[in-house]
């Protein structure tokens, strides 16, 4: 390994000194900016652009894609349903086709809504198949 060359290192000091002296400079004239918007909050000639804040807008309300949309008893119904489909996945198709096996999505749902209907049709044991096959 040979030492550095004191004309490189004599540029990067520079350099970082130039970037330092930027920096302060350009929040100074932040502080400066801030002091003026303080000043003339009710003009409107002020051509200053701001990003505008991620969630401005306040919070979105739920998309009836997902499952904090639906009330109460509908996320057990779904929670239960998208569990279903998770165990259709990992044992018997591990890459279901969003064409062709859209229909079993649809089956395993429709079942799990039957399942609630009538509970006296739906064995105990079978309450505990899917929550607990995965372990």
């Amino acid at each position: 390994m040979r030492p550095p060359n004191p004309t490189d290192l004599l540029a990067a000091q520079n350099k970082f000194r130039t970037i330092k002296r930027v920096d302060r400079e350009r929040r100074d004239d932040e502080d400066d900016n801030e002091n003026e918007d303080e000043d003339n909050e009710d003009d409107e000639d002020n051509n200053t652009k701001c990003r505008k804040k991620r969630n401005a807008d306040g919070p979105k309300a739920p998309t009836p894609t997902t499952i904090k949309y639906y009330p109460g008893a509908w996320k057990t119904v779904l929670h239960r349903a998208k569990d279903q489909f998770q165990y259709y996945v990992a044992v018997l198709n591990a890459f279901p086709d969003c064409q062709t096996d859209l229909d079993d999505a649809a089956t395993v749902l429709r079942d799990t809504i039957n399942d609630f209907e009538h509970p006296e049709d739906l064995d105990p044991s079978s309450a505990f198949v899917f929550t607990f096959s995965m372990i």
